[in-house]
């Protein structure tokens, strides 16, 4: 499971996606913190650049990746309506509809072509219409048994498990750390959100779900504990400062 490789004969494999989601999630949010300026510009240029690594990851003639086409919709909605301000109930309705949109546009394409010609997200439309819901559920245990097995012997368990720590011991230790970056860091914390849902859409949509999740969770921790450096240098920084002020009085 090379997260370049992607263990895949065509388009982009579940390794390499989730470092594409979570890359491409962390560009946009830093772009956002360094330019806040002009919203409107800054929404529509979201909107433009997650379209586009979707289509790499989703359109039918590149090798749609069903899993990944569901993770990365649902990490750049997400990312987007937080970076936008319009985390609400009726902005997450809209982004559950563009993601079964997007799905089944990328299913309709990719099911009029030829036998042949089909990447899988037309094969398993061709299987749910021959057999219905029972090919589903193989479809599913299949995933599920995929994950399990990866979980027990491949290193991206290790990798998972490492990144999730870091993210849980930023939250837990110290509780300040986290109201400082959503002040200091607003863009960059609401792109952490955004990866930590698309490493979680990758885990549950995609049968080497484990090893996605993991590539795409490290974007996020990477930025936690860059950020967490610089906020013990700051503090660090201030100290000498501070004492030199108490002696002089």
């Amino acid at each position: 499971y090379d997260p370049i490789g992607g263990a895949r004969f065509y388009g982009v494999g579940n390794e390499f996606m989730g470092i594409l989601v979570g890359a491409a999630v962390m560009s946009w949010a830093l772009f956002c913190q360094l330019y806040p300026q002009r919203p409107r510009l800054r929404a529509l240029g979201g909107c433009l650049f997650f379209a586009a690594v979707l289509a790499v990851i989703g359109a039918p003639f590149l090798g749609t990746n069903v899993g990944g086409s569901i993770t990365a919709a649902a990490a750049f909605g997400f990312t987007w309506l937080l970076l936008e301000d319009r985390v609400n109930r009726r902005g997450l309705f809209a982004l559950i509809l563009l993601t079964a949109a997007v799905l089944g546009l990328f299913m309709f394409i990719d099911s009029q072509k030829r036998a042949g010609e089909q990447s899988h997200i037309g094969q398993t439309v061709a299987l749910f219409g021959r057999d219905g819901f029972p090919a589903l559920k193989l479809i599913i245990r299949r995933k599920l048994a995929m994950n399990l097995r990866l979980l027990r012997y491949s290193i991206w368990s290790k990798a998972l498990l490492v990144a999730a720590a870091v993210l849980a011991a930023s939250f837990i230790w110290p509780t300040s750390f986290i109201r400082w970056l959503m002040k200091n860091y607003p863009a960059v914390s609401q792109g952490i959100s955004g990866v930590v849902l698309g490493s979680l859409a990758a885990f549950i949509f995609n049968d080497s779900g484990v090893v996605a999740a993991a590539t795409c969770l490290l974007f996020a921790s990477t930025a936690i504990l860059i950020l967490a450096l610089q906020l013990k240098h700051d503090l660090g920084s201030a100290q000498p400062h501070v004492e030199d002020n108490a002696h002089s009085h």
